[in-house]
């Protein structure tokens, strides 16, 4: 779960959350996610530890509490 919001919460920024999820959601049901993982893992993580060492002043509630306002404001716009 951290690789997977850590690798793609910069897209964020850039388009709605609702066609970021449905993109995440096809990757997942295709199996390119899992392709991904396998050789992330294989490679002993080094896209994960770059990850984290950008991220490592910016503790995970943090940024599970940003994706979690962006599901807010998202579902004000739907509204």
């Amino acid at each position: 779960a951290q690789y997977g919001t850590l690798s793609r919460v910069e897209r964020m920024d850039d388009l709605k959350l609702e066609r970021i999820m449905e993109s995440t959601l096809a990757e997942i049901r295709t199996g390119r996610f899992a392709q991904e993982w396998a050789r992330e893992y294989a490679a002993d993580y080094p896209r994960l530890r770059q990850l984290l060492k950008q991220r490592e002043s910016l503790e995970m509630w943090e940024l599970e509490q940003q994706t979690l306002e962006m599901l807010r404001a998202r579902d004000r716009e739907e509204e």
